[in-house]
């Protein structure tokens, strides 16, 4: 938790954020589990060490975009998601804030944020001429896939982070092959 991971983008791509996101969410989990530690240890509040947690890593930014379904993050597949395995729900409440945290200003420090990118790219699906959309379309499944699958990793890294990461996140989808499926 107390690692600190430096990141480097000339452009603001795609994958610079990625990694931002990836190392926040494990970062997070780790301080989630630091902070129960040390109520279990009697140096701290459960009300205090829930608030923290509560703010830090799961209340949603404030922002405009909160009204918007799209931004955010309510596509179909990730609708289906949520449904079909309730315990994505912390994961994707987690990879939200971290991709809010890493994003553009005003919330992040200006990055990509995925969710909006995924609406731009539709946009320009909807406006280009048959010919381009194919290269939207791509784009636009390349980030839905990108999104889904941060949201199985914050799911797994909330539940193996007490415990060390003694399973690989290889090994976690493994056990959920129906989430390979349902992003195909």
């Amino acid at each position: 938790p107390t690692t600190q991971a430096v990141f480097s983008s000339q452009l603001g791509s795609g994958r610079s954020t990625l990694g931002m996101v990836i190392a926040s969410i494990v970062k997070a989990a780790q301080m989630i589990n630091k902070l129960n530690k040390m109520v279990e240890a009697g140096m701290a509040e459960r009300s205090w060490a829930d608030n923290i947690i509560k703010s830090k890593f799961e209340d949603p930014l404030p922002s405009a975009d909160n009204k918007d379904p799209f931004l955010r993050g309510e596509f179909d597949v990730i609708k289906q998601l949520l449904e079909r395995f309730p315990e994505t729900k912390a994961g994707k409440t987690l990879a939200d804030k971290m991709i809010d945290i890493n994003g553009p200003p005003p919330e992040g420090f200006g990055m990509q944020n995925l969710r909006k990118s995924i609406i731009q790219m539709k946009y320009k699906y909807d406006a280009s001429t048959e010919d381009k959309q194919t290269v939207w379309k791509t784009m636009i499944i390349n980030y839905l896939e990108r999104y889904f699958y941060i949201i199985c990793f914050a799911t797994y890294v909330r539940q193996n982070a007490n415990v060390g990461f003694e399973k690989t996140f290889v090994n976690w989808l493994d056990e959920h092959k129906e989430l390979r499926g349902m992003i195909e």
